[in-house]
């Protein structure tokens, strides 16, 4: 785990634009004022995240997941940056596209998965425990 105070204020922050990226659906462009600036951004926001990517540090898992699933590539015009997830780039939004959406991810199908277990059980309990009820409860209350 690495001591917050070993990073410097800008890495903390670059590495904060990782994470917000990574949470935004169509991803993040950055706008800088020249092809230069665009350049140093990219190549400091790749030197931000290095010690996490070679293990040196251990990264939260917000960052992990920005960390390998963002990429960073130029806009059109070279002067910004466009920071969003891999299977936004490329050819991938096509195939995304052709199968209805975003397929659901391990995690989330494992979820769904437990969940149904956990209803199939649920039912199973209910139906094999019939409570029964008594004349008394029936009658409790009722007017002859």
């Amino acid at each position: 785990m690495h001591d917050e105070t070993s990073f410097s204020q800008e890495h903390v922050i670059l590495q904060d634009v990782w994470r917000k990226a990574h949470s935004m659906p169509n991803g993040w462009e950055v706008a800088c004022k020249d092809e230069a600036t665009a350049t140093r951004m990219r190549f400091s926001l790749y030197n931000a995240v290095k010690h996490f990517r070679s293990g040196k540090y251990e990264a939260d898992a917000a960052l992990i997941l920005a960390m390998k699933e963002c990429s960073i590539s130029f806009t059109p015009d070279k002067k910004g940056l466009i920071i969003r997830k891999k299977v936004l780039s490329g050819m991938l939004p096509s195939l995304v596209a052709l199968l209805g959406g975003m397929p659901k991810s391990t995690q989330e199908l494992v979820e769904e998965e437990h969940a149904r277990e956990f209803a199939k059980r649920m039912s199973k309990e209910i139906a094999e425990d019939k409570p029964e009820i008594s004349q008394k409860a029936h009658n409790y209350g009722a007017r002859s």
